[in-house]
């Protein structure tokens, strides 16, 4: 639902913001929505945007806090790795087809992902769903085998793969972990009857959700549409009451905060993050 949503509302920004009959040319910059998913090419000449590929159902994951995503299609069934510069994609490695690779994290140069399969009608072999390892160095992925069920999201600890299985009987998910270098490793089962799937770290703090807040053993916060920490800090997205994109990013340590409105994207380089907005880009020292 936030896929949907997300594109209908970058798609109408977007419209507004470069005009139909505008091509971008010149200084090209590349930027993230992590709302919507999508990748967008802005250029600072003309300030106008545009999204990088417009292809139905195509979407860019974000792997962990790394310049590295995922370029993926559940209608084709086709999955790429590609890394964002500042004005330039590069492909890294291209996905079986018919396998669909979504990132939970990257650890020591081995990116982590749920793993699914499709059949030849386009649906998925939900009894194969798995987590698997992609080594960047060698271009070999390894499953682990004891995992299973409906994954619905993961993250990547020093140690520690934690993830959430879902049960679509009783509409609840179990909280999960497993050592990320043993691929046959047995699960251990951390919590059940979870109420949302969602997980974070904070450095190695993991937090889940209650369905409002975002909870570990030591914190809380409200919980917004997209959450992701970046060291600690706590990148929060949502939409104000003017159906604005904004972004509230929150210092764990002393609580400081800063919010950007109406923004279409952010890259982070350089321990700076670069926001852009409508008509300008704007940069935050991390």
């Amino acid at each position: 639902m936030i896929k949907k949503i997300g594109f209908i509302f970058i798609c109408l920004v977007l419209v507004a913001f470069s005009g139909c009959n505008k091509k971008i040319i010149g200084n090209n910059e590349f930027f993230y929505n992590p709302y919507t998913q999508k990748m967008i090419k802005y250029n600072s000449e003309l300030k106008n945007a545009e999204l990088w590929s417009s292809t139905r159902n195509q979407f860019q994951y974000a792997v962990g806090n790394e310049n590295i995503y995922v370029d993926g299609n559940s209608y084709s069934n086709e999955f790429s790795l590609i890394k964002l510069e500042k004005s330039s994609t590069t492909k890294i490695y291209e996905f079986p087809k018919n396998e669909g690779f979504f990132p939970i994290g990257e650890k020591n140069g081995k990116i982590y992902f749920i793993h699914s399969y499709y059949q030849e009608n386009g649906n998925e072999d939900y009894e194969k769903r798995k987590l698997s390892v992609f080594d960047l160095s060698t271009k070999e992925i390894q499953e682990f085998s004891n995992t299973s069920g409906l994954i619905d999201y993961g993250i990547v600890g020093e140690k520690y793969i934690y993830y959430t299985v879902y049960d679509n009987e009783k509409d609840i998910y179990s909280l999960m972990k497993i050592k990320n270098t043993d691929t046959n490793q047995i699960p251990e089962v951390i919590k059940t009857t979870l109420n949302d799937g969602l997980l974070l770290l904070e450095n190695d703090e993991l937090y889940y959700s209650d369905g409002n807040k975002l909870i570990s053993n030591n914190k809380e916060y409200k919980k917004e549409s997209v959450n992701v920490f970046y060291g600690t800090l706590l990148f929060q997205y949502y939409l104000n009451q003017d159906s604005q994109l904004c972004v509230r990013v929150t210092n764990t340590i002393n609580n400081a905060v800063f919010v950007e409105e109406n923004i279409i994207g952010i890259r982070i380089e350089n321990n700076k993050v670069i926001i852009c907005k409508m008509g300008q880009v704007v940069t935050h020292d991390l």
